[in-house]
């Protein structure tokens, strides 16, 4: 799975003050607390499922451990090195400075999003309201 540790359905989690809404709270998982960010919230775009349905990726890696929301998983692919193609995003699609390639399969496109490259981000790195 990459730089993703595990997926959660959407758990219990305290708000933090003073922080932009995009960054919804801090969840328990497992006696370790889970900072969890709406990645729909933070590109500025619009989710299309309520809290409840979507769920959580894990990222543990690096001294990071966070949680991306997102709508939904579709689950897990395997891929063949030869099906990947170092070609991006449109500029215009708010995904593409995280997106790094795409793999074709079956004449399907599935493009790769790095969370490391979000967590990268500076106005990801600033979450709290100054």
């Amino acid at each position: 799975m990459g730089e993703i540790a595990e997926i959660l359905a959407m758990p219990e989690f305290v708000p933090i003050p003073l922080t932009k809404t995009w960054l919804l709270g801090v969840a328990n998982v497992r006696g370790r607390l889970l900072p969890i960010a709406d990645l729909a919230g933070f590109l500025g775009l619009r989710s299309h499922e309520s809290l409840k349905k979507r769920k959580v990726m894990v990222i543990d890696e690096d001294g990071v451990f966070s949680g991306i929301l997102v709508d939904q998983v579709l689950g897990i692919m395997q891929f063949t090195q030869s099906e990947y193609q170092a070609r991006s995003l449109p500029e215009s699609s708010p995904f593409a400075p995280y997106n790094h390639g795409v793999f074709v399969k079956d004449n399907e496109e599935w493009f790769v999003i790095m969370p490391s490259l979000l967590f990268a981000n500076t106005d990801y790195q600033n979450a709290a309201l100054v």
